[in-house]
Order: structure tokens, then C-alpha cells, then sequence
């Protein structure tokens, strides 16, 4: 798991472009509720570029929870709560989303929590979708890995 969670932070440190500018990312938010999102999205992020995934989780669960709207906060939060152990989480949330309105990196989180819970078939449901769009080797290993779990070949 611990290999894991390294190719998750690497991946979403590649991925996301870290800016400090004050509510950047506040979607729909104002005033001090949008200071304090961007306040708890950018320590959040610089904890999961740290490594430290539970208090990464917890200020963008925070993040998230004071603008809902914000799009990155939404994927980021996805994101960290998959690879902090909450998989069902981020699997709910994402149950209401349109998958191909999201970024490739939060697909195949997505994709990685759906076999962590045991359920194939919406990992392959998520793989499928990044694959639709290209070839991606990951995401073709993840996929094939995912119908082994289903028990089919």
C-alpha cells in the first residue's frame, strides 16, 4: 500500500500546479469562507505533496466542504481521500458525477478505490472511460487487473 500511496502523491504533485495566490480556486465561495478554503485546499496540498496523506484529507475535506462548487477542490479532495484509505468516500461522491467531465488522474484514482473496495466492475467502469480517450499503459495494467478481480479473463 505504502507504493501506493507514493505513486498517488507523485502523481497528483504532477498532475496539479501548486499556487499560492489567495482564492484561486474558490469557486462560488466569497469573503472569509473563500479565504478559508483556499487556506485549508493549499495546506492540504502541501501535506500531500509532503506525504502526510491524513492531514492532506483532512484540510481538503475542509476545503471542499466550504465550496463545494470548486471543481479542484472536489478532484483534489477525491484524490487525497482514495489514497488515504477512504475509497467509499470518494466512490459516493463521485456516483453523482458526470466521469467524463473529470480529469484523467481523478478517473483512475477513482478506478484504484473502486478495486480497493472490491468492485471490479465500476473499476472497470472508470478505467474504460480514461481508455476511451486514449491508450494509457497504467490505466490499461489497472483495467486488465480489475477483470482478474472480476474473476473473468
Amino acid at each position: 500500500m505504502k507504493n501506493y500511496k507514493k505513486a498517488s502523491i507523485a502523481s497528483l504533485t504532477t498532475c496539479l500546479s501548486f499556487v499560492s495566490s489567495s482564492n484561486l480556486f474558490a469557486a462560488g465561495c466569497v469573503g472569509a469562507e473563500a479565504e478559508k478554503a483556499d487556506a485549508a485546499y493549499q495546506s492540504g496540498f502541501a501535506q500531500y505533496r509532503d506525504g502526510h496523506l491524513d492531514a492532506a484529507y483532512e484540510h481538503l475535506k475542509s476545503a471542499y466542504g466550504l465550496c463545494s462548487a470548486s471543481e479542484r477542490y472536489r478532484n483534489d479532495f477525491l484524490v487525497a481521500a482514495v489514497s488515504d484509505g477512504y475509497a467509499e468516500e470518494a466512490l459516493a461522491i463521485a456516483a453523482q458525477l458526470d466521469v467524463a467531465a473529470l480529469p484523467p488522474y481523478v478517473i483512475e484514482a477513482l478506478g484504484r478505490g473502486a478495486r480497493d473496495r472490491h468492485q471490479p466492475d465500476l473499476a472497470i467502469h472508470y478505467y474504460n472511460a480514461i481508455l476511451a480517450a486514449g491508450e494509457n499503459v497504467g490505466v490499461r495494467v489497472g483495467r486488465d487487473l480489475a477483470v482478474i478481480d472480476q474473476g473473468r479473463n
